[in-house]
């Protein structure tokens, strides 16, 4: 009976067996068919929307395969039929067995397995070991912790860098380069010697851990010294890993002492290895007295270059603080300095005295103000949707035709949240909305892009399901059908598994020939992060861009690339590529904006060919700079890098008095900033110096927009000046000010918006709009109260109007109405200049300035005496000396002054008048 039983059991337990085989067999064939049909969805989706090959931008045009097939070998025993593992794990269960049972017992030689089924277990056990190495390394195309080798290798093949760099790269220890050598050798640094360097560690990885399970092995077994000499073996594989990853070094006076330490550690540790490798240190050693002589010499010398090198060590950190220069600025900070610049690609950013800032049009500049922030601005569309099923994403600033827009694009919000509404009804958003930023007006999309009507928003923001349209039986919300193409079409075997994956059973077996139009991927951020590469990333700030025809979301792409030296304290930085994806139908198209730059940049362009390089006249007016590549306050950017290491004095890096920070009430602000009678669309930085108590205004950032793109300004305020406030202080002014104080306790929940800061007249003033915000049972409602101003060279100026305009003339103390008069008599004055051409440079330099009159025009009984001057200048200076061009420049105290330049003997010499045009 029990015999009975126990082969029963033994059919039961060999039946569920099979049973969980064939279970997994079946989930692994349906996981790798869905697997299959998903690459194919997005290479037919990117082949036909965008023009790419998906499979092989993604996976390097098979190189991922060939990479992770080759260096999973590294796992693999090379002494057939040996296992590490399996060794350790028998020794332990020897050990085990003697200290339990007594030494007697194991004589008995436990059963063993033939050879034929070792040889088996063998293979097997190492092809295990390869697919799971080979499913690491190809999910990161590469080891994990030394970054993606897949792409460098890749990049090898394309002729970036150079191998012959690689001896150069080995000594740079010894042997440091200066920073242009350095820049020089970092794409070699991170191709050719990075292969070498993760290929050797990879292998010194697996070796150490095969050394460090014969080491346990031999402690257990206590056989002889092996185990010591397993140790210095180890400690050998460490220090060869820390002399291969010298080049990354951060290298100071102290570098090359430091590096032929390691190197004489790592000779240390290669002798005991082989001393402990004969039996230790009392193991008598057949050698001939003269070989012994020459080991005990070897010995004595190598320990003298150790106490030599450490003295030397000793000796510049004892003396470090009186020589820093010597020993850590030059070998050190200024190359890193001079690194860090352009890898994170700000070395065209100097600083230029704040005095330079360009005086914009005072029309001009009040009239683009921006009094209307995100928020206020987002609570006004908020009362524009009416219905429940869309909701609006985050606003971003857009620029067209010379205006600002708060541009609000709306997504899916599901009162359903069946399977049937989220994929068949609720396809699509169906607004777009926008708020004059200066105005706080609603404009109609179709009057702001010149569209013909409102587009139905298929990709866009948070899209993060699939739909399938134009599906019998079904309409969706809005009365509308897509009309475009779709980004597959699902049809025989693959909608049946595409479906039953999703346990929609009835379209998985509905007829064979009925076909599903699917919408993939419809999220615009994830649509283009699925195509991009290592080191190349998107900012989350998506805007709305158009043509006049269609709407695209603009995706800015830039390059983020990892570099491993630490003379750079930045990753490789540079705006990349936009691309544009169509808000209906999902087409997407890419444009290069970065410039040449014989490394990464290059290396992008040539990876993606389809991509143009010519950019539509339409867009360039619309581009800016992207937000997450200047830095912001989660995630640091180019400015931040600046902030630091604008820095190129010794002194001042040590004291610290010109480091900046991005102060806590403000970051990058897109404005419209005037420059003479010009708007540019700039990113605005305000910083204020770092730990300031008086959080006083260090300086500000412009990073251009539009025809200018990527042209970045610094204005620095030199500490030994008249300090301006920066933008906490100015919030501080605004709130301490009488008036206001007294006005926010008669306000409704007031609240205070963006801190802004222009130039008018060469002038500084912050901007500060104050909102109310009214709550009814029906909406919430904000309106803007008033706008506060204040001159940012005193902090003490604050006035209040009910728009920027009057809120400047307020404080000035004076009415729109004299402005208006001294602009049209600044206008007469110019039109006497009309045969010359009339240039407002930043600076004017002249060995002589010579003043030739000093006129009145404050008033029109005033023109004719200031007619006659000025003709007299024209006559005398202008018309006399043959110069076609006149420079004017505002000056303080309401004047304008007129002058030419003239060389004479060598002499330059600026004959100029001067006329109050206001008192």
């Amino acid at each position: 009976m029990k015999k009975m039983y126990e082969e029963n059991q033994y059919t039961v337990n060999k039946y569920i067996i099979w049973i969980l085989l064939a279970i997994i067999f079946i989930v692994v064939i349906f996981y790798a068919a869905y697997i299959w049909l998903s690459w194919t969805i997005l290479e037919s989706m990117y082949m036909n929307k965008a023009g790419l090959d998906w499979f092989n931008i993604i996976f390097y045009h098979r190189y991922t395969f060939i990479v992770a097939a080759l260096l999973a070998l590294i796992v693999i025993n090379p002494i057939p039929g040996h296992s590490d593992v399996y060794e350790l794990f028998r020794t332990y269960k020897e050990a085990i067995r003697e200290a339990i049972r007594g030494e007697e017992e194991l004589t008995i030689t436990p059963p063993s397995l033939p050879p034929t089924s070792k040889k088996i277990l063998w293979i097997f056990w190492q092809l295990t070991k390869w697919v799971i190495a080979f499913a690491i390394i190809f999910s990161s195309n590469g080891i994990p912790s030394l970054g993606n080798i897949t792409e460098i290798i890749y990049m090898m093949t394309k002729g970036l860098g150079s191998w012959g760099s690689i001896p150069r790269i080995f000594m740079l220890a010894a042997y440091p380069a200066n920073a242009n050598e350095l820049v020089s050798l970092i794409p070699s640094m991170e191709i050719q010697y990075r292969i070498f360097y993760d290929i050797l560690e990879a292998i010194i990885i697996i070796i150490s851990l095969r050394i460090l399970l014969k080491m346990i092995k031999h402690f257990i077994s206590e056989h002889r010294n092996l185990w010591i000499r397993d140790f210095f073996i180890l400690l050998t594989f460490i220090a060869l890993s820390i002399v291969l990853g010298s080049p990354y070094w951060a290298m100071d006076v102290t570098t090359p002492y430091v590096y032929i330490i390691t190197l004489l550690m790592l000779v240390s540790f290669i002798a005991a290895s082989f001393i402990f490798h004969l039996g230790g240190i009392d193991v008598n050693l057949t050698f001939s007295r003269r070989r012994r002589l020459v080991i005990v010499s070897a010995g004595i010398l190598l320990i003298s270059l150790l106490v030599i090198n450490i003295g030397v060590v000793t000796y510049y950190r004892f003396n470090w603080n009186n020589r820093w220069i010597e020993y850590e600025w030059k070998p050190l900070t200024d190359k890193q300095i001079k690194v860090t610049r352009w890898v994170s690609g700000i070395q065209d950013i100097h600083p230029q005295p704040m005095s330079n800032v360009p005086g914009g049009n005072l029309t001009k500049t009040l009239s683009v103000v921006r009094q209307w922030d995100r928020t206020a601005a987002y609570t006004k569309m908020k009362n524009q949707l009416g219905v429940n099923w869309m909701s609006l994403c985050k606003s971003d600033i857009i620029h067209i035709n010379n205006r600002e827009y708060w541009a609000a694009p709306t997504t899916i919000k599901y009162p359903s949240t069946d399977w049937i509404s989220t994929h068949l009804i609720y396809t699509h958003a169906a607004k777009i909305l926008l708020i004059d930023s200066h105005t706080g007006d609603l404009v109609p999309v179709t009057k702001a892009f010149g569209v013909k009507s409102e587009p139905s928003i298929y990709y866009g923001e948070n899209f993060g399901t699939n739909v399938y349209v134009n599906v019998r039986g079904y309409d969706e919300i809005g009365n509308t059908s897509y009309l475009g193409q779709p980004d597959y079409i699902l049809s025989g075997w693959q909608r049946a598994l595409w479906f039953l994956l999703q346990g929609q059973l009835g379209f998985a077996f509905s007829p064979p020939q009925e076909k599903i139009n699917m919408l993939y991927v419809r999220d615009v951020l994830q649509r283009v992060r699925n195509i991009l590469i290592y080191g190349l990333t998107v900012d989350p700030d998506a805007y709305i861009v158009s043509d006049g025809k269609n709407i695209y979301y603009a995706v800015q792409v830039f390059v983020s690339f990892p570099i491993h030296s630490r003379f750079s304290a930045s990753n490789y930085l540079r705006f990349f590529a936009v691309v544009l994806v169509n808000v209906e139908h999902g087409d997407m198209h890419g444009y290069i904006v970065g410039k040449q730059d014989n490394f990464l940049v290059n290396f992008y362009k040539m990876y993606y060919p389809e991509w143009n390089e010519k950019i539509p006249d339409w867009l360039i007016p619309q581009l800016r700079y992207p937000e997450a590549l200047l830095g912001t306050y989660n995630s640091p950017g180019q400015l931040d890098v600046d902030f630091l290491y604008h820095v190129s004095d010794p002194f001042i890096w040590r004291s610290g008095s010109q480091f900046y920070e991005r102060p806590p009430a403000t970051k990058v602000h897109y404005i419209l900033m005037a420059i003479k009678n010009q708007l540019y669309f700039i990113g605005f930085q305000a910083v204020e110096f770092l730990g300031s108590e008086g959080k006083n205004l260090a300086g500000i950032y412009t990073a251009f927009g539009g025809p200018q793109l990527g042209r970045i300004d610094l204005y620095a305020v030199p500490n030994a000046t008249k300090p301006f406030i920066g933008p906490s202080a100015a919030l501080q002014a605004l709130e301490t000010d009488d008036y206001v104080r007294k006005q926010l306790t008669l306000l409704t929940n007031p609240r205070t918006g963006n801190i802004l800061l222009y130039s008018i007249g060469g002038k500084l003033y912050y901007f500060i709009p104050v909102y109310i915000t009214i709550k009814s049972p029906t909406a919430v409602i904000t309106k803007m109260a008033f706008v506060g101003i204040i001159d940012a060279a005193t902090g003490t100026k604050v006035a209040t109007g009910k728009d920027s305009i009057e809120a400047y003339y307020n404080l000035k103390g004076t009415t729109i109405t004299s402005y208006t008069e001294a602009s049209h008599r600044i206008g007469k004055i110019k039109n006497l200049f009309s045969n010359y051409t009339l240039i407002n440079p930043t600076k004017i330099n002249a060995n002589i300035e010579i003043k030739i009159n000093n006129l009145t025009y404050v008033n029109e009984n005033q023109w004719n005496d200031t007619l006659t001057g000025i003709n007299t200048f024209i006559k005398s200076y202008v018309q006399k000396y043959s110069s076609k061009e006149v420079y004017y420049w505002y000056g303080n105290n309401n004047t304008i002054n007129f002058g030419i330049l003239v060389s004479e003997n060598g002499i330059v010499k600026l004959y100029y008048i001067t006329i109050l045009y206001k008192t």
